[in-house]
């Protein structure tokens, strides 16, 4: 049986901590103290009652913390949920922005800039190469963006997917403008509008001379992939397993033995299964190098499925479903209830209140 990044971190972050004393910033300090006390005492205790049997339930309160991996289980969900029931009756593809390997270094010492400048250079030329379409000039398309930063051996790699609606809507003429099934925008096109955008970015915050002079970085395109998914319901599916977990999922940790931490992972060459390992401190730090800096929005919205945006989402979904049923394609809306389950019996169960470490009492509905 593996063992859990929390008991990994229990048992050795007090060493990382030492050895690196001095050199740990203080938000990784909170991740590591979230990670070890999650569901114990330290963050309090919540009472449920299940609305089948009666029987009441209860349950350590989780750290909240978005890099903890025990206690993101039910944010997933519900972010799937809610994703899936605004999922549009159209083609959808998958967009993914990947940075150069020579300025990771620099990503990662200025992360909040970097971040930032990425969604902002990526997003833009997604919304640039639209309106540089034969088909899709003077249209607005709507997509949602989640930064990872990790790859399969939790080495540092950060890049942004961008889940896409294939086509745009035209709000004058109040119509749906489809896209090719196998094509929606020039990939050539979207790396050299991104690569330029980043650089002016980083000129105007005075940063671009911190970037190493590789001349193919600014001469060469990024690397950009764009996968036509069908519709978007298996790629939101893909991305929900990513978006509140952090680097590595405890069901791929084998064990630890002779402070090896041994996991496994898929391949990308051969699809196979590969198994691995990492010094525990190794492994401590490239988990740490994946933590966001404080308020970081992971996961951000443009286009018509930002909120800002002037038309209702539903009056959107009119437009394009009123396309879909002219082509007799049945609309099948996904609605998809979230709720927590009784172990004995599987109904619902429903919160009655909980009793925070300083002993107050928070109660729910239910009382």
């Amino acid at each position: 049986m593996g063992a859990t990044i929390k008991e990994i971190f229990t048992l050795y972050a007090w060493e990382y901590l030492m050895i690196n004393e001095g050199k740990v910033p203080t938000n990784h300090k909170k991740v590591i103290d979230a990670i070890i006390n999650c569901r114990t005492d330290v963050y309090g205790i919540t009472f449920y009652k299940c609305e089948g049997c009666g029987e009441i339930h209860t349950s350590f309160r989780s750290c909240g913390n978005r890099h903890c991996p025990t206690c993101q289980d039910h944010k997933t969900k519900l972010w799937t949920a809610k994703q899936l029931s605004k999922e549009l009756s159209t083609n959808y593809f998958m967009i993914t922005f990947t940075v150069p390997e020579e300025i990771r270094d620099f990503f990662l010492q200025n992360q909040k800039e970097a971040y930032s400048a990425l969604f902002k250079a990526s997003s833009d030329s997604i919304k640039e190469s639209t309106q540089k379409s034969r088909t899709m000039s003077g249209a607005t398309t709507g997509f949602f963006g989640v930064l990872h930063t990790w790859g399969r051996q939790i080495q540092y790699h950060p890049h942004i997917h961008y889940v896409v609606p294939g086509g745009a809507l035209n709000i004058k003429k109040q119509s749906w403008i489809s896209s090719s099934k196998d094509f929606f925008l020039p990939i050539f096109q979207l790396s050299k509008l991104c690569k330029d955008r980043f650089k002016t970015l980083m000129k105007n915050k005075g940063l671009l001379h911190q970037i190493p002079h590789v001349v193919w970085v600014w001469e060469r395109g990024w690397n950009v992939n764009i996968q036509s998914v069908g519709s978007g319901r298996n790629t939101i599916k893909y991305l929900s397993r990513y978006v509140f977990k952090v680097a590595i999922s405890d069901y791929r940790i084998l064990k630890v033995q002779n402070r090896r931490v041994y996991f496994k992972f898929r391949s990308k060459k051969t699809g196979q299964v590969v198994t691995t390992s990492l010094e525990v401190l190794d492994f401590i730090k490239r988990y740490l190098l994946h933590v966001l800096p404080s308020g970081f929005m992971k996961i951000r919205y443009f286009g018509f499925m930002h909120t800002s945006f002037n038309m209702e989402y539903k009056d959107i979904r009119l437009i394009i479903d009123g396309l879909v049923a002219v082509l007799n394609k049945p609309v099948k809306p996904i609605i998809q209830k979230v709720f927590i389950s009784c172990s004995a019996c599987g109904k619902e169960m429903k919160f009655m209140f909980s009793i925070l470490p300083n002993n107050i009492r928070i109660r729910g509905s239910s009382g």
